[in-house]
């Protein structure tokens, strides 16, 4: 049986600071994740775009990961906060765009996803509009989701980054 993390499991690797005492990742330009090298830039039909909008943002993002059969291959556009994490143990930089939802510890109530580009990643904290591709692939026998982008456009007005109520 193949193994998926949902969206709560997502949020838990996030920010698994709150429960082993370690700081939150920090924003490194320094590593490439491991497929990044070979990303490409896929093309997109428009008419085939999920948009995950700001009123239902946490609710299609946690459909996005329990469903993610009905999502694989497919568009999905979205707008958050774009945010680097380097993890000093893989010597990686992982890429998300998301946005923030409840949680009880300081960053585990991030909500969104990894992005993989193949072209010039915007500034951390910059709200920045997704247009890609939903796909899973595989990394030390785990399996992963990730959106690989079509655009990321850094955007003039920010939405609501703190969905939290």
């Amino acid at each position: 049986m193949k193994k998926t993390i949902p969206v709560l499991a997502l949020i838990l690797i996030f920010l698994c600071a709150c429960s082993s005492g370690n700081t939150a990742p920090t924003a490194e330009p320094s590593a490439e994740h491991t497929s990044e090298s070979t990303a490409s830039i896929p093309e997109i039909d428009e008419s085939q775009i999920t948009e995950i909008t700001e009123k239902m943002f946490i609710e299609q993002v946690n459909d996005v990961y329990l469903n993610p059969n009905d999502y694989l291959g497919k568009p999905i556009k979205l707008e958050g906060v774009f945010e680097s994490f380097y993890l000093e143990d893989t010597d990686e930089t992982l890429r998300y765009v998301r946005r923030m939802g409840p949680g009880c510890c300081g960053n585990d109530g991030f909500v969104g996803f990894e992005v993989i580009f193949g072209g010039e990643y915007p500034e951390a904290n910059d709200w920045v509009e997704l247009i890609g591709i939903f796909e899973e692939y595989e990394e030390n026998d785990m399996q992963y989701f990730r959106i690989r982008a079509a655009s990321l456009t850094v955007m003039d007005e920010r939405g609501n980054e703190n969905l939290q109520g």
